[in-house]
C-alpha cells in the first residue's frame, strides 16, 4: 500500500512575491526518490537515399546543387516504449534558390502517425 499526500497551491497573482515564494518553498521541499532502473530504447532499422541535382554544365558535381530528392524507410523491430513494428516511408525535396533560401517539402506515411506533411525553408 502506498500513501500519497498532495498539497494544492492556488496562484492568483503571478506578480505577488508571497505567492511565488510559497510555491518555490513547496517545490524545494518536495523530493521523491526512485530506485535505479535501466531500459533500452526501441530498435529500428533505417534506410535512406538522396539524389542530388546539379546544374547541367556542372560535370564535376561540385558546389551548391540545384536541389535534391530524398527517400527514407524506417522499420521498427518491437512494439514497446513508443516504438512500432509498422514500417514508415518518407519522401522529401529541396530546391536551392542560389545561396539565399532553400524551400523544402516532405511527406511521410505509415507507422503509428498515419500521414505527416512538412514545409519549410533553410538558408
Amino acid at each position: 500500500m502506498q500513501l500519497i499526500i498532495m498539497t494544492v497551491i492556488f496562484i492568483t497573482d503571478i506578480t505577488s512575491k508571497e505567492q511565488v515564494d510559497s510555491l518555490l518553498d513547496k517545490i524545494k521541499t518536495t523530493k521523491t526518490t526512485i530506485p535505479e532502473f535501466n531500459t533500452s530504447l526501441p530498435t529500428t532499422i533505417r534506410f535512406g537515399a538522396v539524389y542530388r541535382i546539379y546544374s547541367p554544365g556542372n560535370k564535376k558535381q561540385e558546389g551548391l546543387e540545384l536541389g535534391s530528392v530524398s527517400f527514407d524507410y524506417i522499420q521498427g523491430i518491437a512494439d514497446k516504449l513508443g516504438g512500432t513494428s509498422k514500417p514508415r516511408f518518407g519522401l522529401g525535396a529541396e530546391f536551392n534558390a542560389g545561396s539565399v533560401v532553400s524551400p523544402r517539402a516532405g511527406v511521410s506515411f505509415g507507422g503509428d502517425e498515419n500521414t505527416l506533411v512538412s514545409l519549410g525553408t533553410w538558408n
